[in-house]
């Protein structure tokens, strides 16, 4: 019998643990040891070890008689059946190209999410398949009829759509009829699948409700060239109407998708804003990006950050550990494990009515936000 006095031994190693020694530790009447006989013998926690039992009673090799125990019910069997209903979950992410038409990189957040989502996964005996498409490339039809492809060669359980926003995806996806979820992004018109993504129309609201609290009246918005998120205009729109009392000035500003087009967007910003009344007394940025380059761009202007301009958003987790963009930060990789969660609940009952679930997150101050010196506080 293989024991061992490791600990913190995770879902996945205790899952294959069972499977290869329940058999020998049962006894003649094929009752398993406790729960906590069980985790001691295996070095996990009895928390993971109630997981893996659980998991075990749901695909039918475990059965529990209250007030008797719980018993084998395939013993003999158990480690080839479980490895062959082991079942998969199919995540579709977008990845934008460059303008020589090479994929990028995949945004620090997305890469968070993808971790949770895996761990997550594999704590409820899933594998995760991940697959891109380039959504602004030729490529792009072959690589969704590929995943297409995928989700049903492999007979995948469910799927997530993680921020991927364009309507005909979504559709597409949708018709394989698999319990599905839209991660960081809604569900658009004929998906009936459950959405989940963050709050960002409270988000919003609440960060301009606290730049005005602190002096600032002049404040712009950034917005996606073309593509205006509703759920970021309506936080905007709700705070100017909340403040109105205030006479706070607003102004939104469009940002191009392409990142070469982006920096020059931000130097012509700047060159206005230096030496003018135009400049705002602070900015709001939904997208990481606009504020990691703003701050390296207004870094060699003659513009003083926050003294000048304050600026907020939702900040990478570079800056989130150097402690020094302000705004709301967003645990990517917990939205990842509640996006499992919830396909997970899916898969076991699809006839539970569709969910809209918008998830807050807190602010931290940092180095881009202070009091305007004309307030006195």
């Amino acid at each position: 019998m293989n024991t061992t006095n490791r600990r913190n031994k995770n879902f996945s190693d205790t899952m294959e643990w069972l499977t290869d020694e329940l058999a020998d530790l049962c006894d003649v009447y094929g009752k398993i040891p406790s729960q906590r006989q069980l985790a001691k013998l295996n070095g996990c926690s009895l928390g993971t070890m109630r997981k893996a039992i659980s998991a075990l009673e749901d695909r039918g090799f475990l059965s529990t008689r209250h007030g008797h125990g719980t018993f084998l019910t395939q013993e003999s069997h158990v480690q080839q059946q479980v490895s062959a209903i082991q079942e998969n979950l199919a995540v579709l992410i977008p990845i934008g190209t460059t303008v020589t038409g090479e994929p990028r990189a995949f945004p620090a957040y997305l890469y968070e999410m993808c971790l949770g989502m895996k761990r997550r996964a594999e704590e409820f005996g899933y594998n995760l398949l991940l697959k891109t498409f380039e959504y602004d490339s030729e490529n792009k039809e072959k690589q969704i009829k590929e995943f297409i492809h995928l989700v049903n060669r492999e007979s995948c359980a469910g799927v997530v759509l993680s921020a991927v926003w364009q309507k005909d995806v979504q559709q597409r996806i949708y018709k394989c009829g698999k319990p599905g979820i839209i991660a960081d992004h809604w569900a658009e018109s004929g998906v009936k699948w459950d959405s989940i993504e963050p709050a960002t129309a409270d988000h919003i609201e609440e960060m301009i409700t606290l730049l005005v609290n602190m002096g600032h009246r002049k404040i712009t918005l950034f917005v996606r060239e073309n593509d205006h998120n509703p759920a970021i205009l309506s936080g905007y729109r709700q705070a100017l109407s909340n403040l109105r009392d205030e006479e706070v000035a607003g102004d939104l500003v469009e940002i191009p998708q392409r990142r070469s087009l982006m920096k020059d967007c931000f130097l012509s910003l700047v060159d206005k804003w230096t030496d003018s009344p135009e400049c705002p007394h602070a900015i709001v940025s939904p997208n990481p990006s606009y504020l990691d380059m703003l701050n390296d761009i207004l870094k060699d202007s003659s513009i003083k950050i926050p003294e000048d301009i304050s600026f907020v958003g939702f900040p990478t987790s570079t800056a989130v550990i150097s402690n020094e963009l302000s705004g709301i930060i967003i645990d990517w990789q917990e939205f990842g494990h509640e996006c499992i969660d919830k396909l997970v609940e899916r898969v076991k009952d699809s006839s539970k009515p569709v969910e809209v679930i918008k998830k807050k997150f807190p602010f931290q101050f940092g180095e881009t936000i202070s009091v305007r010196s004309e307030v006195n506080v």
